[in-house]
């Protein structure tokens, strides 16, 4: 797997666009995504996961 991550690769428009706009567009980012992980759906899910007790937790 190979990511467009280096600055210059963003600034020649290889991830999305130009712009800011285009480029949050092209990297998946909404409005209200805030880099926030308390309280996402990936905490809720983790969470969710821990407290079921998963394979090995249980010693499986």
């Amino acid at each position: 797997m190979q990511a467009w991550l280096p600055v210059h690769q963003i600034y020649q428009g290889n991830c999305g666009g130009p712009t800011v706009p285009e480029v949050l567009a092209w990297y998946g980012i909404q409005d209200g995504d805030n880099g926030e992980y308390r309280g996402s759906p990936d905490n809720q899910q983790w969470l969710e996961w821990h407290s079921s007790g998963s394979a090995t937790s249980q010693g499986v």
